[in-house]
């Protein structure tokens, strides 16, 4: 049976320190720290987006006069309409300026 300990298994000890090596680890987290925290704001302001259009969305639909007689089935339906609508208006919009742009 193989002997699993790393402690006492000096033919693998260099691999295995290489691999849990904590110098390594501080160079990539430099390295890509500047890029981890863009792509996390991204996403932050992705998500503050995604909020306000849902928000929009469903403000649009409460001022219906018919709003309150709907199911909560229906009106999440409805909801789910607008906010798809919405957002391939954005997405529409953002190409255009990409267009523009170049």
């Amino acid at each position: 049976m193989r002997n699993f300990d790393y402690e006492d298994n000096d033919e693998f000890k260099h691999e295995i320190d290489r691999f849990f090596d904590d110098d390594e680890a501080e160079f990539l987290n430099e390295e890509y720290k500047e890029e981890i925290l863009h792509a996390m704001q991204l996403e932050i302001e992705e998500n503050n987006l995604n909020l306000k259009l849902l928000q929009t969305s469903i403000k649009m639909l409460e001022k219906s006069i018919w709003w309150r007689f709907y199911s909560f089935k229906t009106k999440l339906k409805m909801i789910g309409k607008v906010y798809m609508v919405f957002d391939k208006l954005l997405i529409e919009l953002k190409e255009k300026d990409k267009k523009n742009i170049n």
